[in-house]
Order: C-alpha cells, then structure tokens, then sequence
C-alpha cells in the first residue's frame, strides 16, 4: 500500500513500506521462550534455558551491528499517515 504524503512546501511524495507483511511476525518474538522451554523439556539439556538470554544479549546486538541503522524507515512526513492505518495499531 502505497502513502501519498503532503509536505509542508506544498509537493507530494509517495511512501510505500517495504517490510509491511514482516510485521506480522512480531508476535513470533515471544514465543520463543516457549520454544526453549520445550527444547529444554524434550532433551533434558539446560543449555536451552540460556536460549533467550543468548539470544537477546548476543544475537540480536550482533545482527544490529552487522546490518546497521535502518535506511528505510518512514521519513517524519509519513508517520501521521502510518499511525492512521488500522494496520500498524
């Protein structure tokens, strides 16, 4: 879906948001405690009880290290038009 945003001097630009369908996956992110708990439960290893932890103080840093500041985030224009969509609630 395709945003027609005014500016203040007086052009239009047209936002689309690229990774749209990605946010569905958010909610994905807390299950995975979940997910280590039943790896822990079916293999007896309590290696998986550091999962999350790993994960959030290791993995992801690094990942955000490696890919960076995100490039194509929505200008300041764009965010009323954003907030409006049911969508992004």
């Amino acid at each position: 879906m395709a945003y027609l945003i005014d500016r203040e001097d007086g052009t239009q630009f047209s936002y689309r948001d690229g990774k749209r369908w990605l946010w569905l996956l958010t909610p994905a992110f807390g299950l995975l405690p979940f997910f280590f708990i039943a790896r822990f439960l079916a293999t007896g290893n309590l290696i998986w009880t550091l999962g999350p932890l790993i994960l959030l103080y290791g993995v992801i840093p690094v990942l955000d290290i490696i890919f960076g500041e995100d490039v194509f985030n929505p200008p300041e224009e764009a965010v009323p038009a954003l907030s409006a969509d049911p969508y992004y609630r």
